[in-house]
């Protein structure tokens, strides 16, 4: 049988069993209300499963074999994950209640705001030159812009880049729905003008470094902010929207540093489809070939803090794999990252990988069980937004990514603040209805 024959017919066959998993727990999955299991297998299917066949075909080898094999078994233990953990704590839908009133977002928002505004400037003195300010001039060199980005934010000194990271990609995105939605529920035009101002200035620092994801990221958030505002499922037209809003600033990054034309354009859509379709699971596979080259695991020495107390840790895998396979000469630092998966492989092989995909899929359950029971306000209808993004981001984002609370690993300190949410808003229930007994009585 023809290698991509074969491959394809794995991939069918592992959606076929993903589908028998489904029905055994289909609330759990459904991705028209956009449950968080959900989002993560349809992500990974989209961003990893689907460009195997190429992958396994373009890459002959010992590695390609275990590569597949890895793909799917890994999305039905994940999917096993959250069935197991589906029907240990229940089911809850989602509440799709108007938002109630709150007097505390009459101050606090405001306040915060200015708040993000401070670290915004605080930002702007801090940082030699605002890349996005140096593509718009158009009169520097490809280096000079290079230099920039790496300056603009990965380069700053102590930790002062981490409040950066986390205004950028957190607080002014939660604001930007929050203040959306009391716009919308208040009617009042100061509402307005305060989320105009909260959106401009989260998208100018969204775009600042240039990152191709963080202004798509913005705004997918802030969609989904609104459609879980209104309580209004996914369709496919809302889909297409979200496509559209994802890759438009990276097409316009990219468009603008080789010049637009019609052509260029093309290739540019090309390279774009390519980097979404396809790279994420090659990255995928060069783990594992990476484990076969130099016959080793490296048993949790690329993840973050444990590392530290581990011989000859830490080490920085995805800047490894990128030097090796994807780097050139001139390039001595990069990063590939292969999803959960393959951070998993790398470190622990077959039995962590399997044992890690149950578990991620068991966690993404449970913290969709702590969205469900938590009280419908505005609040946590913006970090729902925010967390349903980041699990999207779980599919190309290693495993420790995952555990840094200040990147992607702030799923898990999202996690935190639902779980605080739903047992404050127990204990508030519990007290009324003694209360109430009280007074029976």
């Amino acid at each position: 049988m023809p290698p991509f024959l074969f491959a394809t017919v794995v991939v069918v066959a592992t959606l076929i069993c993903l589908a028998l998993l489904v029905r055994l727990a289909p609330t759990a999955f459904r991705i028209t209300t956009l449950t968080l299991p959900g989002v993560l297998l349809s992500s990974f299917g989209a961003f990893v499963l689907v460009g195997a066949p190429w992958v396994y075909d373009g890459h002959p080898g010992t590695a390609r074999d275990p590569y597949l094999a890895l793909l799917s078994a890994g999305m039905l233990m994940t999917a096993l994950g959250t069935v197991v953990a589906r029907h240990l704590v229940g089911r809850v839908e989602v509440p799709r209640t108007e938002l109630p009133a709150s007097s505390t977002a009459s101050w606090l928002l405001p306040v915060a705001v200015a708040g993000a505004l401070g670290i915004f400037a605080l930002y702007l003195v801090v940082v030699p030159e605002v890349p996005l300010l140096v593509l718009l001039r158009g009169d520097s060199a490809s280096t000079d812009l290079d230099l920039a980005r790496e300056q603009a934010l990965k380069l700053l000194p102590g930790q002062v880049r981490y409040v950066f990271s986390l205004t950028r990609s957190i607080v002014l995105p939660f604001l930007a729905i929050s203040t959306y939605l009391e716009a919308r529920r208040r009617r009042r035009v100061r509402w307005w003008l305060l989320f105009l101002l909260t959106f401009a200035v989260g998208a100018f620092f969204a775009a600042a470094t240039l990152e191709k994801s963080s202004v798509g990221a913005l705004l997918i958030t802030l969609f989904l902010g609104a459609l879980f505002g209104r309580g209004r499922d996914l369709t496919p037209r809302r889909v297409a929207s979200l496509g559209a809003l994802g890759i438009g600033f990276p097409i316009f990054v990219t468009s603008s540093s080789v010049g637009f034309d019609l052509q260029r354009t093309g290739d540019v859509l090309l390279a774009l489809g390519r980097r979404i379709f396809y790279l994420p699971s090659e990255v995928v596979f060069r783990y594992v070939d990476y484990t076969g080259e130099h016959g080793i695991f490296f048993m949790g020495r690329t993840l973050p803090y444990v590392s530290k107390y581990l011989p000859d840790g830490p080490v920085a895998i995805d800047n490894i794999i990128y030097l090796e396979y994807y780097g050139t000469g001139a390039i001595t630092s990069g990063s590939a990252n292969a999803g959960y998966l393959g951070e998993l492989w790398v470190n622990f092989g077959w039995y962590g990988a399997l044992v890690g995909a149950f578990v991620v899929g068991a966690l993404v359950c449970v913290l969709q069980h702590l969205i469900a029971t938590a009280p419908r306000t505005t609040a946590t209808v913006a970090l729902r937004a925010i967390v349903v993004y980041q699990v999207v981001g779980l599919s190309s984002t290693g495993f420790s990514g995952m555990l840094d609370p200040f990147g992607p690993g702030s799923i898990w300190l999202l996690a935190g603040v639902f779980l605080i949410i739903g047992l404050a808003s127990r204990r508030r229930r519990r007290t009324v209805r003694v209360s109430s007994n009280l007074v029976t009585v």
